[in-house]
């Protein structure tokens, strides 16, 4: 035996056989002696953590959504969160169309919200337009043309950045002048068209000043066979304060110039409002029945207010607008003056196929957020009832022509109105072209050829 086994042994002492009392082996003795206890220290009591000693915090107290009180004189009107659906003639031009509406008493008390009408049409039949509003040596229709609310992308897409840059930041020093089927052909015949045009805006300011007409500068070419791809816009410069009136006024302007029509859509650049149009339905449901077209948009609406999505997305935008003071507010101004209107289309086999647009006040100018708030509605799936789902249009719905969102290219109705002079408009069904074109990059790799992963190009048999 080791010497310092016999130390360890000497200190544990003799060893004992384990008896009931004590089963431990003797090998391994309890950890502590009965002499050694640990000793209990009191943990110090923390003030501040103590219940009846804890500062008590103040909360704000929540305030749910309260119907504002209209006071008009001794009576007192305590208005309901409650909105309706009701049917409203609307004239685009002299054409009278039939739409569904929401009505919503509650979002037009909101704090910050200022209602206003949808820019598309008008509630009231406009007048005729006095004879000599366009008096010139050139023969002018004159009409009452529909609105024809242009999107910036209409205005700017395509176009070069030198350019888009410079008409964004001096919007008065310019006006953009789209002419009736935009597209290839404002460079094919960019001569003979700005010269005509610009010849008529001379006549009508009759001020002495000489202006001009400029074809767009494109950033990206075409795609090969496009008829109508983007730029549109032809530029004015430097218009005066009553030729800008004048020809916002006339919104389409046809003439006849050397025994050729002509005809363009005067806009702001920016333009001064953005469209209303939020997303398209296609498929069975849809009809030119207004009690179809109040029952389907009572469920939209139902639809926006149940949406999680939506209403986070709407109290955000609306808080950053100064808009309310509540999500339950928000939401109720994002679904006022929301509009459904049928639309008449056909299929490739000429069959009717009609759409209902869905018109919904825009909650922000910015464009990012804008075009988030349409990005979420466009997700989202749309019941009638529980069987019946409102199936989205994803194709873009719009005129070739005159590139309005309210109609497709063989029902545009500028050329129907009374005494057109301008281009002699086809009743073919054409669709919209790609909405953008980029510059191809340079040295772009093609597709590798051969098997993905390991083993790639090499002769397996």
């Amino acid at each position: 035996m080791s010497s310092k086994r016999k130390r360890d042994d000497a200190e544990r002492g003799p060893i004992t056989e384990p008896t009931t009392n004590n089963p431990r082996s003797p090998h391994f003795p309890p950890p502590f002696s009965e002499g050694k206890k640990l000793e209990r220290t009191a943990i110090r009591a923390d003030k501040g953590r103590e219940e009846h000693l804890r500062p008590s915090k103040k909360r704000r107290n929540y305030a749910p959504c309260q119907p504002p009180t209209i006071r008009e004189g001794a009576s007192v009107v305590k208005l309901t969160i409650d909105w309706t659906v009701e049917q409203r003639i609307v004239w685009e031009g002299e054409q009278r169309r039939e739409v569904a509406r929401i009505q919503s008493d509650f979002a037009e008390q909101v704090e910050g919200f200022t209602p206003s009408a949808n820019p598309h049409w008008t509630t009231t039949k406009p007048p005729p337009p006095t004879a000599a509003s366009l008096s010139c040596i050139y023969p002018v229709t004159n009409a009452v043309f529909p609105n024809v609310l242009l999107s910036d992308a209409a205005l700017l897409g395509n176009v070069r950045g030198e350019v888009a840059d410079e008409l964004k930041a001096h919007p008065k020093k310019y006006m953009a002048l789209i002419p009736m089927g935009a597209g290839n052909g404002v460079f094919e015949e960019a001569r003979e068209l700005t010269m005509a045009v610009a010849d008529l805006v001379n006549e009508l300011a009759n001020d002495n000043n000489q202006y001009t007409v400029a074809a767009p500068v494109r950033e990206g070419q075409p795609p090969h066979g496009a008829r109508f791809a983007k730029p549109f816009a032809m530029i004015l410069k430097d218009p005066s304060t009553e030729l800008r009136h004048t020809l916002l006024d006339a919104k389409t302007v046809a003439f006849r110039r050397n025994g050729r029509g002509f005809a363009f859509i005067a806009s702001e650049v920016p333009p001064a409002e953005k469209p209303w149009v939020l997303c398209n339905f296609k498929g069975g449901p849809v009809t030119n029945s207004p009690p179809r077209m109040l029952e389907a948009l009572r469920a939209i609406g139902e639809r926006f207010i149940a949406s999680p999505g939506l209403r986070a997305l709407a109290n955000r935008i609306l808080k950053s607008e100064n808009i309310g003071h509540s999500a339950e507010e928000r939401i109720h101004v994002a679904i006022a003056g929301l509009s459904l209107v049928f639309i008449e289309r056909l299929d490739e086999k000429d069959q009717d196929d009609p759409i209902w647009q869905l018109h919904g006040r825009p909650l922000t100018r910015v464009d990012r957020l804008h075009r988030e708030w349409l990005r979420a509605i466009r997700r989202v799936a749309f019941f009638v009832n529980t069987t019946t789902e409102l199936t989205q249009e994803r194709a873009p719905v719009s005129c070739v022509w005159c590139k309005s969102e309210l109609h497709t290219s063989p029902f545009c109705p500028l050329p129907k109105v009374k005494d057109w002079l301008g281009p002699t408009i086809p009743r073919d069904r054409l669709e919209p072209e790609p909405r953008d074109t980029k510059l191809a990059k340079e040295g772009k790799r093609g597709p590798k050829k051969g098997r993905k992963g390991k083993g790639k190009g090499k002769d397996t048999t």
